[in-house]
Parts: structure tokens; sequence; C-alpha cells
């Protein structure tokens, strides 16, 4: 399954999300959105959507770090 993480460089949930997909061993694509035109090419994406990080299970959006740790995840 294809796993993206957009997220910040300095978000202690973002990197809480990104550690915990490691341990299920779980390989994902991180988007940075530290970028102006990155972070607009999200929001013109995802309209309404404004928090990171945001956690996608290939076009199925699971949501932030707390709805990730209540989902169920594929293990590898």
């Amino acid at each position: 399954m294809n796993v993206t993480v957009y997220s910040k460089t300095i978000c202690p949930y973002c990197t809480q999300a990104k550690q915990y997909l490691e341990k299920k061993g779980i390989v994902y694509q991180e988007i940075n959105l530290d970028d102006d035109n990155e972070r607009q090419a999200f929001y013109d994406k995802y309209p309404g959507v404004r928090s990171v990080p945001q956690i996608f299970f290939g076009d199925t959006r699971i949501g932030g770090f707390l709805e990730l740790m209540k989902a169920k995840l594929p293990i590898k």
C-alpha cells in the first residue's frame, strides 16, 4: 500500500507519526510542506485541510497523528 505523510520539519506530531509508521514496518513517502510552493499545492489539492501531519493510505486520507493511532494499520 502506498502511504504518504505530509509534514513540516518542526512538528512534534509529524515526528511521532513517522516513528509510529516505522515501528509498524510501514514504508511511507514524506512530502515536506516547509516549502511555500509544496504547501500551496497541498492546500489547492485538499481545501480546508490546514494541519500536519496529514496521512494518506493510497487515496484515502486518514487524518493526523491521533487518527493514525486509531486506524487499523496493515502490517508488513
